[in-house]
């Protein structure tokens, strides 16, 4: 089996992707000129698990749904930064 950059499993992609947008838009609260597909918290993490996905050379529809999943958890974690914090 061949394997990409990176070995990662699906589950760990979203962790990353959670991760690193939640630092990426929190922590060190970066604006990319207002552009909003890399504002919100959850558009950030499909992004990153979608890059994350090409480089740990998933197939096409495995990427396509780990953005989709990336959206949907980026969105719950939103709401709970949003209720909570």
């Amino acid at each position: 089996m061949i394997y990409g950059l990176m070995y990662l499993t699906k589950i760990e992609i979203l962790f990353y992707a959670v991760a690193i947008s939640f630092v990426i838009a929190h922590v060190l609260k970066v604006k990319w000129l207002q552009f909003k597909p890399f504002n919100c918290m959850p558009c950030l993490t499909g992004w990153i698990a979608l890059a994350l996905s090409i480089v740990a050379l998933l197939p096409a529809a495995t990427c396509v749904l780990q953005c989709a999943a990336g959206l949907f958890i980026g969105s719950i974690i939103e709401g709970l930064i949003m209720r909570y914090l």
